[in-house]
């Protein structure tokens, strides 16, 4: 509030902004308080207009050029008048009127995020429509708002000496003259907020409060994933790691009954993270189109927000194939693909200049790089690196599937709960990251013991897993909170990975020589059952205390005897069956930008299960990988991308230097366009590839 007269005050919006109880954000919003203002106005003029008694005086707004509302006496604040007095003010002042210590609910219906999805999940549906407005009532004057039922309202009424069928009786009126100002400007209501006062000599009710798009859950008829308010900053802040330490805090003080007075947020041990240009700008935007269409009900200003996708900032920490063919991605994805590769030339950039930086390797997950990034403010894609346990400790890995109830293979640290007799020679596996070279499969007995004494020897942890017969394939899935904050999981395909060196999968294991997006043999009952598999690990995570969020890889082998076992998890994306995976994606979805936050169209699925094209890629390595290789420089090629072939260099002169990337309605079709392009290749003669891929 700016300026305090006799009975009247007139208040001056902040371009500020607060979500989860937090307090000021600091966010920087371009005029969001002047743009809150005049959607404030515009709904009380309408609400005028239909007989709806509110605190808000046109006249006087128009003549001070602001809100202006009538005092109203509230006991939680001082409400002594100032001595700016006028005489028009003065004279229309009359009566005592007294603040409702309670918040009125009014819900149409079930949009994201409603708290009646989480309380009452078997009587509602995401995006039901309600047969009549349902009202409900929460507390105003606690530390922290609390849902109560009609006998509580009624006893927190008790002083002000009305009651609740008339309060109802009021709000049953409102609610109809407010659920028109929106369907005239093409929006479906969904849910609101109202504050009422009571005038003490007459027991006339009038509406308190402003009403602005953060007192609503309101979307555009037919693009309901879009919400239009600040509920698209608590959607984009759900994503963060922040919001698990919030939601870490605020379970510690209520479990450890901390007085009202205690600041449950002193002990959140990350900074909010920086929103970054791209979002500061459409949420800011996102109140100006709110604004116009309030004052003119035929603007286009809205539809124009809706349609609108200016570049935004992205770093990727990485220079393997992965990483490259993700700035790919995201550069068809209309974003600015930062040129800072490490972590060291991330840090030296202002965490605001960077809308999202991505750390996608194996490594610098298990040493922490979220995390640190995180503490110095930046907005970050990928798991903690305790969340990232599940691939840089194996054993740990089998540890959580087994309390998920994801079936594995039996293991053990010792030989000794092996059978010579009854049981194949079993796996010897690394526990720690192994570059995809931490499996060791043999034959006889005495083969796996040398191996055994040889690896004691250079003090590495490993251990024994029963051995499995079957195909193998590798399973992707974003890793994520839903709008009631509950974790979730979105599948992004599926493939089959080439990890042996040689033709007809011999020789010993690599990184990865190739991968076939979709992978060929796995049905729509598979998929569904490794997204159980995903989501019962990541509730498990939860349930440890460590929220896994960002990209979980499975990888499952389909034992002959015993059907689908897991193999592995990975933290992140796999190599080279992302160079595939990325490419083959429809190129008008905004899949990595939704993951970053980066999109205000959040969409339950990206619709990515039975895409009809196939992608594939190949390795071209150094002919001496993966064992101890001489560098190679290779010659120029300045290849020319097309519509179904793609080249991704890597900074390796000793592994996998480059890929080859190509799509196409069948397989075998785009093989094809491989072969065409590695006929053409300077390399050719420098590396070396499996040619039984591209059959």
């Amino acid at each position: 509030m700016k300026d305090v007269y006799k009975n009247f005050i007139a208040f001056d919006f902040s371009d500020r902004i607060s979500v989860f109880d937090w307090g000021d954000l600091d966010c920087g919003l371009l005029n969001r308080g002047k743009n809150l203002e005049r959607f404030a106005l515009a709904v009380a003029k309408h609400m005028k207009s239909r007989g709806i008694a509110q605190a808000c005086d046109l006249e006087l707004s128009e003549k001070a050029g602001c809100y202006v509302s009538r005092v109203v006496s509230h006991p939680k604040f001082d409400t002594k008048l100032g001595q700016n007095l006028d005489s028009k003010m003065e004279a229309q002042a009359s009566g005592d009127w007294q603040f409702l210590p309670l918040e009125f609910i009014v819900r149409w219906g079930i949009p994201q995020g409603s708290s009646l999805l989480k309380r009452q999940p078997d009587q509602y549906s995401l995006w039901q429509r309600l047969e009549a407005p349902l009202f409900e009532y929460s507390t105003k004057l606690e530390a922290q708002d609390r849902m109560v039922d009609k006998a509580e309202a009624q006893s927190l009424l008790a002083d002000s000496q009305i009651g609740l069928d008339q309060i109802e009786e009021f709000l049953a009126k409102t609610t109809k003259a407010f659920e028109s100002f929106f369907s005239d400007r093409g929006l479906e209501l969904w849910d609101a907020k109202f504050e009422l006062a009571v005038n003490t000599t007459t027991s006339d009710l009038m509406l308190v409060d402003a009403v602005t798009p953060d007192e609503i859950r309101v979307t555009m008829k037919g693009v309901r994933r879009v919400p239009l308010s600040k509920e698209m900053l608590r959607a984009w802040l759900r994503q963060t790691p922040w919001f698990d330490a919030v939601v870490s805090a605020k379970a510690s003080a209520e479990s450890n009954g901390e007085s009202k007075d205690y600041k449950w947020q002193q002990d959140v041990a990350l900074p909010v993270p920086q929103i970054g240009e791209w979002r500061r700008e459409k949420i800011s935007s996102l109140y100006e189109a709110l604004a116009e269409l309030a004052e003119e009900p035929t603007s286009k200003a809205l539809w124009d927000w809706v349609k609108s996708d200016s570049p935004a900032n992205v770093a990727v920490i990485g220079a393997g194939g992965r990483e490259e063919a993700t700035r790919w991605r995201l550069q068809k994805e209309g974003v600015n693909v930062s040129s800072a590769k490490t972590v060291d030339e991330v840090k030296a950039l202002n965490p605001n200049s960077l809308d999202a930086v991505i750390v996608s390797m194996d490594g610098d997950l298990a040493d922490g790089v979220t995390d640190e990034l995180a503490k110095l403010g930046y907005w970050t894609f990928g798991p903690s690196q305790q969340a990232s346990k599940l691939e840089w400790s194996k054993l740990f890995g089998r540890e959580v599937a087994m309390s998920a109830g994801v079936p594995a293979p039996l293991y053990s640290k010792s030989l000794k709960d092996f059978d010579r007799e009854t049981q194949a020679v079993p796996v010897l596996k690394l526990n720690g990251l192994a570059a995809g070279k931490g499996v060791y499969l043999y034959e006889s007995w005495e083969d796996l013991e040398a191996k055994v004494k040889e690896l004691e020897a250079a003090k590495e942890e490993f251990y024994f897993e029963e051995r499995c017969e079957g195909f193998e394939a590798s399973i992707f899935f974003e890793c994520l909170r839903d709008s009631s904050g509950k974790a979730s999981v979105k599948l992004l395909g599926s493939a089959q990975d080439f990890k042996r060196r040689f033709l007809g999968d011999e020789g010993p294991n690599t990184g990865g020589m190739g991968a076939w997006v979709p992978h060929p043999k796995l049905k729509a009952e598979d998929l569904a059952m490794f997204q159980a598999w995903a989501l019962r690990t990541v509730a498990e995570m939860e349930r440890r205390g460590d929220f896994y969020r960002g990209i979980l890889y499975v990888g499952a082998m389909k034992d002959v005897r015993q059907g689908w076992k897991l193999i592995e998890f990975n933290a992140r994306f796999g190599d080279p069956e992302t160079q595939a995976l990325l490419t083959q994606w429809p190129r008008d979805k905004k899949v990595i930008r939704s993951m970053l936050s980066l999109t205000s169209d959040f969409q339950d699925h990206y619709g990515l299960e039975n895409l009809e094209a196939h992608s594939l890629c190949l390795s071209l390595v150094n002919p001496q990988y993966p064992e101890r290789a001489e560098p190679i420089e290779l010659e120029p090629w300045d290849f020319v991308e097309n519509e179904n072939t793609q080249v991704f260099r890597t900074n390796s002169k000793t592994g996998r230097m480059a890929y080859i990337v190509a799509q196409d309605q069948t397989r075998h079709e785009a093989g094809d366009h491989i072969f065409e392009v590695l006929i053409t290749s300077p390399w050719r003669e420098q590396l070396e590839w499996r040619t039984d891929i591209l059959k």
